[in-house]
């Protein structure tokens, strides 16, 4: 089952939807920061992500909606990044401990940390098993490798069971994020090396969504059903994109040269906020976040 993106991208083609959202864009940095990424909003506007210092260090950070900031580092890691933040304060993300390896983790809303690395066939190695997402009954999505170092995704269900999200005739598959519905969203990769988004349920299984014939990423899934995600060909610069009730716009920052793959991890809350990434004509990159503007426009 193919979800019709490319029949709203045809519409685009032919000049500006009148049916598609307008939004208005604020550049977020952390303070001090040689570059900042958000990967994830929660309904509360708590934002969290990473960020590298004056010393090339990478940490997690979490924004308050008044503009503040908290560092998050997993003891005694070399790396943390934060991911995931669900409605309760939960936050996930991955560390790299002193040998190099890498781990997901949960963080309590109290600040106590925890590593929640995946059953087999998972294995911890070099290559980054991550946790991505985290919805709000504490399920938990993300990635690792097997030990032929075969890309898989999972879910990590509230009593720590763990589903492996895999299927043959994929070279990968990762997931990013899980609605309160078990709906889950990600991307994988096929034989010839394409890489398309998809949707999944433990009944319906895999559904691919792919924006025309561009490389496709799902990132972001409210509980209104909103799916935020990256396209492109690979070539040029990648997009933001939301579809929502069949409708399809493009998030790109204004004046931004990129939006994606790595910095234009466009992800949505259910209020409809959304935060991502861009890379500005200086080649810095930078997050920011878009609000849907009123009917009255912006």
């Amino acid at each position: 089952m193919r979800i019709p993106v490319t029949i709203a991208l045809w519409w685009l083609a032919l000049g500006p939807n009148s049916l598609a959202p307008q939004f208005e864009y604020m550049q977020l940095d952390v303070p001090n920061a040689v570059f900042t990424r958000p990967f994830a909003v929660n309904a509360a506007g708590q934002i969290v992500g990473v960020y590298r210092d004056s010393r090339s260090v990478q940490h997690g950070f979490l924004r308050e909606p008044d503009d503040t900031y908290t560092t998050l580092d997993y003891p005694n890691a070399i790396f943390t990044n934060a991911a995931g933040i669900n409605a309760r304060g939960e936050i996930v993300g991955r560390w790299t401990d002193a040998n190099g390896i890498n781990h997901p983790y949960l963080r309590t809303r109290q600040g106590r940390y925890a590593s929640i690395d995946p059953a087999l066939p998972c294995v911890a190695g070099t290559r980054p098993t991550v946790a991505h997402g985290i919805n709000d009954i504490g399920e938990i999505t993300g990635r690792c490798f097997d030990a032929a170092f075969k890309e898989l995704g999972w879910l990590r269900y509230r009593d720590g069971t763990f589903t492996i999200l895999d299927k043959p005739d994929y070279l990968t598959v990762d997931a990013w994020i899980a609605n309160n519905r078990g709906l889950v969203g990600g991307d994988y990769t096929d034989v010839a090396g394409f890489v398309h988004g998809y949707l999944w349920t433990d009944v319906t299984g895999f559904l691919t969504v792919d924006v025309a014939n561009n490389q496709t990423g799902i990132r972001g899934i409210n509980e209104r059903g909103d799916v935020t995600g990256v396209y492109g060909n690979g070539v040029s610069r990648y997009h933001g994109f939301l579809l929502r009730d069949g409708v399809f716009t493009v998030i790109d920052y204004p004046g931004s040269i990129d939006n994606g793959p790595g910095a234009g991890t466009l992800f949505i809350n259910d209020s409809g906020l959304m935060v991502g990434g861009f890379i500005d004509a200086n080649g810095r990159e930078h997050g920011f976040i878009a609000r849907e503007c009123p009917p009255a426009g912006c």
